[in-house]
C-alpha cells in the first residue's frame, strides 16, 4: 500500500482517538451537561454515603492528604495520555489497514488504552495513592489503585472516596472523552486496595456493578 495513504490514514486515527486521551487537566472542566452517558455507581461506598460524608468537598485531615493531582503529576499525567492515546491511534490505524471490521468496537479500544498504559505504572498520585495495574475486561477498562494506608485507617474511606469524586468529576465534565469513550459504551472502573493488598472498593464510569 502507498506509504502516503498509510500515514494519512495513521493522521486520521489520532486526529479522532487524541483529544479525547490527551487533553490537558487543567481543560477538563467544561460546559459540558448531558451526563447521560456518565452513570456512576460504587461497591463498597454505600457506607461511607449513608454517614452522610460530602460528595463535593472534603478537608484534608492530619496524616492524610485528600489532593491527587498536584504540578508534578497533572505534567506526568499529560505525558502519559499523550503516548496511550498514540499507542492506541498506531493500533487503531494498523487494524484498519488489515480491514478489521472490530477496529473500533469498546473491546478492542479497552484493550488498547488498558495495555498502552501499563508501561507508565505505577502512576503515583500527589496524596501516595498509586495506580499499580491496569487491565481490560470486555468493554471495561479496570484500574487497580493502592491506597497507602490500611482499611482500618480511619481516613481510608474518605481518601477512597476523594479520588472517586476527582475521577468522575475530570471524566464526566470533559465532553471530548465523553463522546469518545464513553459513548462508544466504554466503562471505566477503579478498584481501591489498602497498603496490604487487602481489596477496599470500587467504582465504575458508564457502568454497573451489583451492590
Amino acid at each position: 500500500m502507498n506509504k502516503s495513504l498509510v500515514y494519512t490514514i495513521l493522521l486520521l486515527i489520532i486526529t479522532v482517538i487524541k483529544p479525547a486521551l490527551a487533553r490537558p487537566v487543567d481543560e477538563w472542566i467544561s460546559d459540558n451537561t448531558d451526563l447521560h452517558m456518565c452513570q456512576t455507581d460504587a461497591v463498597g461506598y454505600l457506607k461511607v454515603i449513608s454517614k452522610g460524608l460530602p460528595m463535593s468537598r472534603i478537608q484534608s485531615d492530619s496524616g492524610v492528604s485528600f489532593k491527587y493531582l498536584n504540578t508534578i503529576v497533572k505534567s506526568d499525567y499529560i505525558k502519559m495520555t499523550d503516548a496511550v492515546s498514540q499507542y492506541v491511534a498506531v493500533k487503531v490505524a494498523l487494524s484498519l489497514l488489515s480491514f478489521n471490521s472490530n477496529s473500533l468496537n469498546a473491546e478492542n479500544i479497552a484493550a488498547h488504552i488498558s495495555t498502552g498504559t501499563k508501561p507508565f505504572l505505577p502512576f503515583n498520585f500527589a496524596n501516595g495513592v498509586k495506580i499499580i495495574d491496569a487491565n481490560s475486561k470486555g468493554k471495561t477498562i479496570v484500574y487497580k489503585t493502592k491506597m497507602p494506608i490500611t482499611e482500618a485507617h480511619q481516613q481510608a474511606e474518605k481518601l477512597a472516596l476523594a479520588g472517586r469524586i476527582s475521577t468522575v468529576a475530570y471524566v464526566c465534565s470533559n465532553a471530548a472523552m465523553v463522546e469518545d469513550l464513553l459513548e462508544r459504551h466504554i466503562v471505566i472502573q477503579y478498584d481501591y486496595y489498602d497498603a496490604n493488598g487487602d481489596f477496599f472498593s470500587s467504582f465504575t464510569i458508564n457502568g454497573h456493578q451489583e451492590v
